[in-house]
This record gives C-alpha cells, structure tokens and sequence, in this order.
C-alpha cells in the first residue's frame, strides 16, 4: 500500500470518530426497492494531519452521513489533496464489490469505480478527481453513489453538495 493511499485510508477511518454537529435527517435511499436508512448528514469537515515523514500536511474534506440511532457512520465521501486529488467513497459493508459504485451528480451519471479495500467502517471505492469531475461537483445540488449489496438488493445514498466548492477551494 502506498503511503498516500495510507494516509488517505487514515483520513476515513479518523474521520469516522467525529462528532457529527448540526445535522438534518435524511434518508440514504430513495428509490423503490432500496434499502432506507434514516441517517443525519454532516457539512463538509477540512482536516489536516502532518505527514508522517517530512514537515508537509496531508489534507481532505470529508461529508458523512451518520446513522439517526447513533453515532456510527453509514456513508462517507472525502476528497483528499494530492496528485491528483482523489475522492474515496465509503459504503457499508455487505456491498457487491464486483458491481462498484455509480455516481450521479444532480441525476446525470459522472463516475463509476470498484471497491478497492475493506475498512473496520465499510468497502472504499477511489475515484481520481478529473478536472471535469471537480468542476461538476462545484457546481452541483446533489451527489448520489449507488451500489449493489450482495443479496441483489440496491442500496443509494445521497450528500448534499452545498459547501463543497468552499472547502475544495481551501484544500487548494
């Protein structure tokens, strides 16, 4: 594993014992026949770290969505700094790893990725954040990543993306 694939994966698993603030419910699915999990979305977190060699920081921004009965986290995109930047997805475990993920900005489909690895929190999927893509989330109302879980059933979850062209820019 690459020290920045490391760092990245320790960014999502650190990210996962925030607090989640102010909250407001919202349902991880929303088509017929998918799973619904009512959870409560955090707004976008920037975080740095130093580097574990080197005095540079190792950034991200990362938005979860935290189950409604608790504090564990159900969802979870981060985008973090680097060449080039990437944004890891994390879904819960039981997904089909041979499908992957979908992702739709505002309902058109901009990107599709396999799971990469398996984390105590959920599978992770890595997604190289093109130039297009980031202009697309920009400018975007809504993020949805869709999956399938291994029982056949589809499982979707959506992020808001208001403040993501904020906290990008501070990763910049």
């Amino acid at each position: 594993m690459t020290p920045a694939l490391r760092a990245a994966l320790a960014v999502l698993v650190a990210a996962t014992a925030l607090s989640a603030g102010p909250l407001h419910a919202q349902e991880a699915a929303q088509s017929p026949g998918e799973q619904s999990v009512e959870a409560r979305e955090t707004p976008w977190q920037v975080n740095c770290t130093p580097a574990a060699e080197g005095g540079t920081m190792e950034c991200s921004m990362v938005k979860s969505l935290v189950q409604a009965d608790g504090d564990r986290i159900f969802a979870q995109a981060a985008v973090v700094a680097g060449e080039p930047f990437t944004m890891r997805l994390l879904a819960p475990h039981g997904m089909s790893l041979a499908e992957g993920v979908k992702v739709q900005v505002d309902g058109r489909e901009v990107a599709a990725a396999a799971y990469r690895t398996s984390l105590p929190g959920g599978v992770v999927a890595v997604i190289d954040l093109t130039p297009e893509l980031e202009g697309t989330l920009r400018f975007g109302n809504q993020m949805r990543v869709e999956g399938v879980q291994n029982n056949g059933a589809a499982l979707a979850f959506q992020l808001s993306l208001s403040g993501f062209a904020a906290s990008i820019d501070k990763l910049r």
